[in-house]
């Protein structure tokens, strides 16, 4: 039986084609494999950082004396400096008031140009991740 060289190329395109769909379909499967590896260890990452940042942030809890002396002390003058450090001290708080309080401080510090700007944008993200309001704090 005589085959011209049309059926050969023929022949060998079909295998070719069949080879890549399937070294294709092999490739696919990979990346599902991989993404969903790398999906479920950046999941295990994040929940370890977070672990470890609420218990940083547990250990800074502000004791009432704190807060109570730095109000007065704000109170009695209300410089840019005195308002920062009460309301960065209010940043660690574990009540939804005080924690909003100091949101509100800290963004009107920056409003008002106060020179460590960045310091009250940390303050104000740590109030909003203790308050769980992550859409805010971005």
């Amino acid at each position: 039986m005589h085959t011209n060289s049309y059926d050969s190329d023929l022949s060998l395109s079909l295998i070719t084609t069949t080879d890549n769909i399937h070294n294709h379909t092999v490739s696919n499967i990979k990346i599902y494999f991989s993404t969903s590896i790398v999906m479920g260890q950046t999941k295990q990452s994040q929940k370890q950082t977070r672990r470890e940042l609420d218990e940083k942030l547990s250990l800074s809890i502000p004791s009432r004396n704190l807060l109570e002396s730095l109000a007065v002390k704000c109170a009695e003058d209300p410089s840019p400096n005195n308002t920062f450090q009460y309301a960065f001290a209010l940043s660690k708080s574990r009540q939804e008031s005080e924690l909003r309080y100091a949101v509100t401080i800290l963004d009107n510090l920056v409003k008002e140009g106060y020179d460590h700007q960045l310091d009250c944008m940390v303050g104000a993200a740590t109030a909003l991740y203790l308050l769980m309001d992550f859409d805010e704090g971005r």
